[in-house]
């Protein structure tokens, strides 16, 4: 239950709270009418009893009858809209996970769970915050009001209400954690479901022309046979909870009739308290009806939050942001390994390189750890041992924005959007001409060094709404800003980590800047040059399909390696040669003329900078690489220039001939 609150107050935006507020006001109301109605209503039936109906206590019931139906749908239409606007702020929360989580956390789920989680459990999520607390509280009032009241006319309620709620809070006790159980268990069995079906719908072309469609149906359907019987029994069991509680309602209600009726035989009530009572009776059980609502609603939240992408923030404390001199890139005796069916499979073992102003060549049998390379410099796996530094920084420190600013990377799969060729190169960012990016560039700089110094010379309490928007800013670009406030603490721990480098502010602000710009902004120049260089104009204004299947491997190749080289260009332009190029097997799906010429162009425009390539291909790691680094049983084996290690024993030069002999055939 902490965490459900703690999860709801954290998000309490100031409209949700108003909403909020209103709802808990409008519920004490509500209550109140109900604990008055029975009392007006005994009245009512005393002076009709006389022969004389009182008319004031007749529109007074009928009035707070009215009322409160009003006051209900009033409650009903705000709590929907709370509802509505809480799930926006989880539905983008969540959608700022995706470039935040972990890659191989999606990947192991598919993307198509992934979606279903953002869409789904923002929506179950978004639920949580409704009027039941205050439901809960002021029933639970009403409950001891009543007893209280009750106690003038007969001792039956407060001997009864406290067996009736023992006995069903011990069966709802039960049959909660029943329905925790199945409900996990269904979870679990959806989003196994969900990545497997999608990939049955995107292979159907496979599975029509190499098996049997009927043979995955039959899996599919038994995979949800499975999910829906956990979901059954999850929610049959939330059904009994509810039954019960009817049950013993219903039982209670008869015997207190009953035992009501003799006390009205002794003349020690009369039938209007009889008809008050009965009344209050049936208001004893909301407590309990809607503390099984906030029960259910807790154990589906425990479920859904420990899966649903949130809080994903890095701690502050533990931030570096790369500056100063020295090695761009550093291997420092990296190691990593994994567990797989209880072996320890090796990837890298006491890797150390270091990388300035080259662009260092990959070279070694498939599945030697050359990719997890890439994976450590992209902070996408950590090190068992040693560590990956950019300016001395250690990878897993620096926020994603930062890192991403530092590396530019030509990926084996590109990425492409079912839009044109600009919306596939630029990725939404706003066009500029060269000379207004500079302008723009320097007045951010500007900016970002005048809200570094206000920050260091500032305390909490003096800080403007123009400063806070900046810090808000600031904190965004370093990932940090999700469901955060700026209070005292965190206003503190942002500037314990700009005093860390109150020494190279002017460094920072150029750095802060690049980050902002790069990601919202290119140069139309350049991006007309890389175009017109590539010569991929001719699929401009058409879109490419899902996933790019309207367009060839090679047209795809040539879209990735365009936004490589803009991406490139734009930092090179201020970040000189701190931009690290990574070139992860780059042209597999070009013929030899397309490869030539876009070798040519990438050689050009990168050389001198720092980075690595991997490639089986020889012919570019001869032609890009200024040195090879060979790697055999997940170490470094062997390195030197190409013409070096063709004429040398061992590893590479065997994978030479080999490729050589290929090209032949």
């Amino acid at each position: 239950m902490k965490n459900l609150l703690s999860f709801i107050f954290k998000r309490l935006e100031k409209k949700i709270l108003v909403q909020f507020i209103i709802s808990g006001f409008l519920v004490s109301i509500i209550m109140i009418m109900n604990l008055s109605l029975p009392l007006f209503q005994k009245q009512l039936l005393e002076s009709a009893s006389k022969g004389k109906l009182n008319k004031t206590v007749f529109f007074i019931s009928v009035i707070i009858g009215l009322l409160n139906a009003i006051l209900s749908i009033i409650l009903s239409l705000i709590a929907n809209s709370m509802s509505q606007n809480f799930k926006h702020k989880i539905e983008y929360e969540m959608l700022e996970s995706v470039p935040r989580v972990p890659s191989k956390r999606i990947d192991s789920k598919g993307a198509g769970a992934y979606m279903v989680n953002i869409l789904g459990d923002s929506e179950n999520l978004s639920g949580y915050i409704n009027p039941s607390y205050f439901i809960f509280f002021f029933s639970l009032v009403n409950v001891l009001s009543v007893l209280i009241i009750s106690l003038k006319w007969t001792k039956l309620l407060i001997i009864m209400v406290p067996i009736l709620y023992l006995l069903c809070i011990i069966f709802l006790t039960i049959s909660s954690q029943f329905y925790k159980k199945y409900f996990l268990i269904a979870r679990e069995k959806v989003i196994e479901l969900n990545p497997y079906l999608l990939s049955y719908i995107q292979n159907r072309r496979s599975i029509i022309n190499n098996s049997e469609p009927s043979l995955f149906e039959e899996d599919i359907l038994k995979k949800m046979n499975i999910r829906d019987s956990y979901i059954k029994k999850a929610f049959s069991f939330s059904s009994l909870s509810k039954t019960f509680i009817d049950i013993f309602k219903s039982l209670g209600l008869i015997t207190f009739i009953c035992l009501l009726s003799l006390e009205i035989n002794s003349n020690k009530i009369n039938f209007s308290t009889l008809v008050a009572l009965v009344s209050y009776f049936a208001q004893m059980f909301t407590p309990l009806v809607t503390i099984q609502e906030i029960i259910t609603d807790n154990n589906r939240f425990e479920m859904i939050y420990k899966r649903a992408p949130l809080d994903l923030i890095q701690n502050i404390s533990e931030i570096e942001i790369p500056s100063g001199d020295g090695q761009v890139l550093k291997f420092n005796n990296c190691s990593f390994s994994y567990q797989e069916n209880n072996s320890q499979i090796i990837r890298i073992s006491d890797f150390t390189l270091d990388i300035s102003n080259k662009l260092y060549g990959i070279v070694g049998i498939s599945g030697e750890g050359k990719s997890t390379l890439i994976k450590l410099i992209l902070g996408e796996e950590l090190p068992n041992l040693g560590g990956c530094y950019i300016l001395n920084s250690n990878v897993s420190n620096i926020p994603s924005p930062l890192l991403s600013s530092f590396i530019n990377i030509y990926p084996q799969e590109i990425e492409i959007f079912n839009e044109d060729l600009n919306f596939n190169v630029s990725l939404l960012k706003k066009s500029l001409s060269y000379n207004e990016y500079l302008d723009k560039f320097n007045k951010i700089k500007k900016e970002f060094k005048s809200l570094f110094e206000k920050i260091l010379i500032k305390s909490n309490s003096n800080l403007l709404r123009s400063d806070i928007k900046q810090i808000k800013e600031f904190t965004k670009i370093l990932n940090i800003i999700q469901s955060r406030k700026i209070n005292s603490k965190y206003f503190n721990e942002i500037k314990n980590l700009l005093n860390k480098y109150k020494e190279n502010l002017d460094e920072l602000s150029v750095l802060f800047a690049l980050v902002y710009m790069t990601r919202n902004f290119y140069i139309a120049e350049l991006y007309n040059e890389i175009i017109d260089e590539i010569g991929i104009e001719y699929l401009n204004n058409r879109k490419f399909g899902e996933n790019g299947k309207s367009i060839s491997g090679g047209e795809k190749q040539k879209i990735g390696f365009a936004r490589f080289l803009l991406k490139f260009k734009m930092n090179k332009l201020i970040n000189e040669n701190k931009i690290i190029n990574i070139i992860d097997e780059p042209f597999t799906s070009l013929d030899a003329i397309s490869e030539s010429k876009c070798a040519k162009i990438m050689k050009d425009y990168i050389k001198g900078s720092p980075g690595i390539i991997i490639s089986h291909k020889l012919n570019l790691i001869s032609l890009l690489s200024e040195e090879i680094i060979v790697i055999n049983d997940a170490r470094i084996v062997d390195r030197g220039s190409h013409n070096d290690l063709k004429n040398k024993d061992g590893l590479y030069q065997r994978l030479y001939m080999e490729f050589i002999s290929q090209r032949k055939d």
